[in-house]
């Protein structure tokens, strides 16, 4: 099993996909095998090590989703957002947290917020101010984002520390951080490139940008707010990945069965912070990669990694 599992990794390095990649297939409680290839640094040719960062981007939200079933007690995620921002417009006041989690709030999938708002402080009343409707389900980094903004603001603390204080600290999560060792980031070959596309879509001019420096993140939006952005803002190793997903799939430290059935249940893709896979075969299932290119499609990559982990060659 694990030389089919390297062998699909160095594939992806060697077919010009992927610049590193990770790969991790679990139960709850053991890693059943463990992959990886590519480089942490191109340019001086550093290989991949086991504890190396990944940029989470949309990984990040796993996280978050965690997170607010941990604040559930002094933080509702039966809470409005007209609870938290008493000047929320109507369309949006009631709105529940839940709903920006399970990415049926109807607000939009994405802004540019760093081209919008001048303040990071202000982000979450620029957010609600727009009158732009997505339908529901609308997969949204603007409802997550909005999530982080709602913790801060009610409990007083920033995302990350609450997310370290609640989450990766009783875990025992050591390798995953906003603000990670660049030594120990992954190079991320992509620019900006999407982002710009995205706002011209909007009408919004974003400027063209090249690659980012390792340690720093590669969203936009989550570069501007700074932190634990909620959408994205993370960077894990795949090994920190797999113990989050094996609290959701035998709660021990963290979370309750009846917590993670909540998450977990409801119609439609979208759970909790997954999208939805029935835990059926026990296994917990990590791949981590960085494109090579921001239009590199790695979904064939993702079905061949599956089908191994499940023993359906």
């Amino acid at each position: 099993m694990r030389d089919a599992f390297q062998e699909l990794v160095t594939a992806m390095v060697n077919a010009g996909d992927a610049t590193a990649v990770a790969a991790i297939v679990g139960s709850g409680d053991s890693i059943l095998a463990e992959a990886r290839a590519g480089w942490r640094d191109v340019e001086r040719r550093e290989r991949l090590g086991r504890w190396d960062r990944f940029d989470l981007a949309s990984l990040t939200k796993p996280w978050v989703a965690t997170l607010a079933l941990r604040l559930e007690g002094a933080l509702p995620l039966a809470t409005t957002l007209g609870e938290v921002w008493p000047a929320t417009p109507k369309r949006w006041r009631r709105r529940s947290l839940e709903s920006l989690l399970r990415h049926r709030s109807g607000l939009p999938a994405w802004w540019p917020l760093y081209r919008l708002v001048r303040d990071p402080v202000r982000a979450g009343e620029r957010l609600l101010a727009t009158e732009e409707r997505a339908p529901i389900p609308t997969y949204s980094d603007v409802g997550y984002l909005l999530y982080a903004r709602a913790a801060e603001a009610v409990l007083g603390r920033p995302a990350e520390a609450l997310l370290e204080n609640r989450v990766t600290r009783p875990l025992g999560i050591k390798t995953v951080s906003v603000d990670p060792d660049p030594r120990r980031a992954v190079y991320c070959a992509l620019d900006n490139g999407r982002e710009v596309e995205l706002a011209k879509e909007l009408r919004i001019a974003v400027a063209h940008r090249g690659p980012v420096d390792r340690g720093i993140v590669q969203d936009g939006n989550a570069r501007f707010l700074g932190g634990l952005a909620g959408h994205a803002g993370l960077f894990g190793s795949a090994y920190a990945v797999w113990r989050l997903g094996t609290e959701w799939l035998e709660p021990e430290r963290l979370l309750s069965m009846v917590q993670v059935r909540r998450g977990l249940a409801g119609a439609g893709h979208y759970r909790l912070g997954w999208w939805r896979r029935d835990p059926r075969r026990r296994r917990v299932l990590v791949l981590l990669a960085h494109r090579a290119a921001i239009d590199t499609d790695l979904d064939r990559w993702r079905a061949r990694f599956h089908r191994l982990a499940v023993g359906r060659n």
